[in-house]
């Protein structure tokens, strides 16, 4: 159907994303995830606030704050005509990008405010 979204179910409330055009389902799986109350939205949790602290940024940066830019990534890519497939392996390997970029955001920064404490 034209505006209806038509998803597959793989195995245990997990699907793969089949048209783009509406974000409903995303929005679904996605807020499912942001409650730690079930063993999915935990053990996600528990993979980004450990990939913050393996790269020093925990006290910068919380779980909340990854999953809200890999949100925005994944609304992106959708209504650029993207799909994405299997949701919880695509929100690993996006919010472990983002704490990637973080991470050598705040090097750059570090090597920038050395630079410039070496020349006082």
């Amino acid at each position: 159907s034209g505006n209806a979204m038509n998803f597959s179910p793989i195995s245990n409330n997990r699907w793969i994303l089949k048209d783009q055009s509406d974000r409903t389902q995303f929005d679904a799986e996605f807020l499912a995830l942001l409650h730690s109350s079930n063993l999915r939205a935990y053990s996600l949790h528990s993979f980004i606030i450990r990939r913050l602290h393996d790269f020093n940024l925990g006290g910068s940066y919380n779980h909340f704050d990854i999953l809200i830019e890999a949100y925005i990534r994944g609304i992106k890519a959708i209504d650029s005509g993207q799909s994405i497939t299997y949701l919880e392996a695509w929100l690993r390997t996006t919010c472990y990008n983002i704490i990637r970029e973080l991470s050598r955001s705040q090097k750059k920064y570090q090597s920038v405010e050395d630079a410039q404490l070496d020349q006082l």
